[in-house]
């Protein structure tokens, strides 16, 4: 969800000016957010907008002789900062022969940062088995630049005789990103990839 909070008091201060020339009290204040919720009251107010856009945000003022003055704004509310999946896309070899991929399993991530700078970003790949056993993998830190869609392949080594092989592997990829160093990765995408792969002879 995105998040603005905003104290209007402009728009108070210029509707107000409709009212005091008459020298009326004003008796209520009713804000209008422009993107369809109940609207607000106060002669301050904050609000929190669910989707970016430009909105239009209404103050109307009534006064105790019921006469009413208006005054609009535009508030721009813009998506936060952050790395993501494109379109949650994270690619991989479904029935994983060891004997053809000895290398293991094999990730493809689809990034973009939408982000003023370049960001440090890396994957991490954990999942499990039907027995217990665990599985995990790691990207190399990559630096991805802003608004470009970015592809970021790594895989993991299993051995043919360990407790994954011949068994299906369900897991979840996280993705990590922070614009100050390698291993300063701090901050986590809210879009995550979950799927599952089977390792067959």
């Amino acid at each position: 969800m995105l998040v603005l909070v905003r104290t209007l008091m402009g728009l108070s201060r210029r509707t107000l000016g409709l009212l005091v020339m008459e020298e009326l009290t004003v008796v209520s204040y009713a804000w209008n957010f422009g993107d369809g919720t109940p609207a607000g009251s106060g002669v301050t107010t904050a609000h929190v907008y669910g989707i970016a856009g430009t909105f239009t945000v209404t103050l109307t003022v009534t006064d105790n002789a019921g006469l009413t003055g208006t005054a609009s704004a535009n508030v721009v509310v813009l998506a936060p900062f952050d790395c993501h999946f494109v379109h949650g896309k994270l690619s991989w070899t479904h029935h994983l022969s060891l004997a053809k991929n000895p290398a293991g399993q094999t990730f493809t991530a689809h990034l973009r940062c939408d982000t003023p700078r370049p960001e440090y970003v890396q994957v991490s790949v954990v999942g499990m088995n039907g027995v217990g056993a665990s599985f995990s993998a790691m990207s190399p830190v990559t630096l991805v630049q802003p608004a470009v869609v970015t592809d970021i392949t790594f895989s993991q080594f299993i051995d043919p005789a360990s407790a994954l092989a011949n068994t299906k592997i369900c897991f979840t990829a996280s993705l990590y990103f922070g614009d100050t160093a390698a291993t300063a990765m701090t901050n986590l995408s809210p879009i995550t990839k979950s799927g599952c792969f089977a390792i067959v002879p």
